[in-house]
């Protein structure tokens, strides 16, 4: 059985009725932040939106689930904050110098490397040794620094 023009104006206009609707006070910025800023919570607001219920799956439900994440793409002002705006702080910034370890047989080398990506705790990433140009692999931890692993 098909739906006629007249069945899907119906439907649309059931479907649009408050009674498939919910409100909510969702967390929204009061300036707006851009890739790269982190969200403070000095930034950010309470404001009300109705919605069908199945689309709150994809907005940040409550400040809690702001805490140490920064913009992954702008965030409009007075506008619910998509989940997928948001990603996790680096732990290491590419272009910053950064202190790195080397174990290997019972001895241990510190250094300072150049990371030529950002990156989390636990990912590897692409560092440049500044004394002899040689880029090499180390792994991100969780304290900021680097552990530079055999390949």
């Amino acid at each position: 059985m098909s739906i006629t023009g007249l069945g899907r104006l119906l439907l649309c206009i059931v479907a649009a009725s408050p009674a498939f609707a919910d409100t909510r006070l969702l967390p929204v910025p009061l300036v707006t932040l851009y890739p790269g800023d982190a969200l403070g919570n000095t930034q950010i607001a309470e404001k009300s939106f109705t919605a069908d219920p199945s689309a709150w799956a994809n907005y940040v439900l409550d400040r809690g689930g702001l805490a140490g994440k920064v913009a992954r793409r702008t965030l409009v002002a007075g506008q619910p904050i998509a989940i997928s705006s948001l990603k996790e702080r680096d732990a290491v910034e590419r272009g910053r110098p950064i202190a790195a370890i080397y174990r290997s047989a019972g001895f241990t080398v510190s250094t300072i490397l150049m990371p030529l990506q950002s990156g989390r705790p636990g990912e590897v990433i692409q560092a440049r040794n500044t004394d002899s140009g040689v880029t090499i692999y180390a792994r991100v931890q969780a304290d900021g620094s680097l552990l530079v692993e055999e390949r």
